[in-house]
């Protein structure tokens, strides 16, 4: 319960945090906190003083959420550079549940990158589009570094979802330049 007062508390004042996850992966995400629901969390990243899209990641992962006179200069400099967020979270965003947030990420039509656990608990990121959403999970259309859509769909279970990327420069610098893949999903 403590974690979910410190997440509210800090939607509501607009503090820079650093949540501190448990599991594989970066054990820590930088940023404010723009949403919480009963099962997920969503920041708007930060990636040292520059903006780093929304991450999306399990409520349940959180260990501690941390704002420290380091994140105070660093939010000071942020304000400074511009970078600090000005709305809240996008309506179009739904965050109840891994699949609302999946379906309303298919409808927004945008390249996300999907951190998640493999059949042998690997954890992999994919970046791609969301093309198919059911009761157990969704069907991403990866694409490579090398700019070539996947001729699949890769099935990930909700519950194997570590973290989900949107609107990160760094998915968005390929999806300008890419080929959009065909509709025969």
């Amino acid at each position: 319960m403590e974690v979910l007062r410190e997440l509210v508390r800090y939607l509501k004042s607009r503090h820079l945090v650093r949540i501190r996850r448990s599991g594989p992966g970066r054990p820590y995400t930088d940023g404010f906190v723009l949403g919480v629901s009963d099962e997920l969390v969503v920041m708007a990243g930060m990636n040292d003083f520059h903006p780093d899209g929304l991450v999306v990641f399990p409520r349940a992962s959180v260990e501690s959420v941390e704002s420290s006179s380091r994140d105070v200069f660093w939010q000071s400099v942020l304000e400074r550079e511009g970078h600090v967020p000005r709305g809240g979270l996008p309506a179009r965003l739904q965050i109840g549940d891994c699949r609302a947030l999946m379906t309303s990420l298919q409808k927004w039509g945008r390249a996300v990158a999907v951190t998640y656990l493999d059949e042998d608990d690997d954890d992999l990121y994919l970046p791609g589009l969301i093309r198919t959403v059911d009761a157990k999970g969704f069907g991403l259309r990866f694409f490579s570094t090398s700019g070539v859509w996947d001729d699949e769909l890769t099935k990930i279970p909700y519950d194997r979802v570590l973290r989900v990327d949107v609107d990160s420069p760094y998915v968005n610098t390929f999806e300008r330049h890419l080929v959009p893949p065909g509709d025969e999903d």
